[in-house]
């Protein structure tokens, strides 16, 4: 029951991070402007690179354990993460989101 309810959320995971893509890579093709007449383009929207490592950054700080289980979790039965191995997955999260928001609005 267990091992059937992680394989349920590894699947939801995988769903909304598509989503994630898909809203980002459509809010970025809506702002971005290229009909000027002059040939350059306005580019206003977000980058939806950065908004994809953003929300890579919220899963690794606010959901250690899933990155974990995504990363090797599914490899091996009935072990948990080691503490260090959260702060690990915190610390690159907190990275990833000063990255995100970085690219986002380069």
């Amino acid at each position: 029951m267990t091992n059937k309810l992680s394989n349920v959320k590894v699947k939801l995971i995988v769903i909304a991070v598509v989503i994630i893509i898909v809203f980002a890579v459509g809010i970025y093709s809506t702002v971005t402007d290229s009909g000027h007449s002059n040939g350059e383009s306005a580019e206003m929207g977000l980058n939806p690179l950065g908004v994809i490592i953003f929300a890579l950054g919220l899963l690794g700080v606010f959901r250690p354990k899933t990155v974990w289980y995504l990363e090797i979790g599914w490899k091996v039965k009935d072990t948990e993460p080691s503490e260090l191995a959260l702060i690990a997955n915190r610390v690159i999260g907190g990275i990833l989101l000063i990255i995100g928001l970085g690219l986002m609005f380069s």
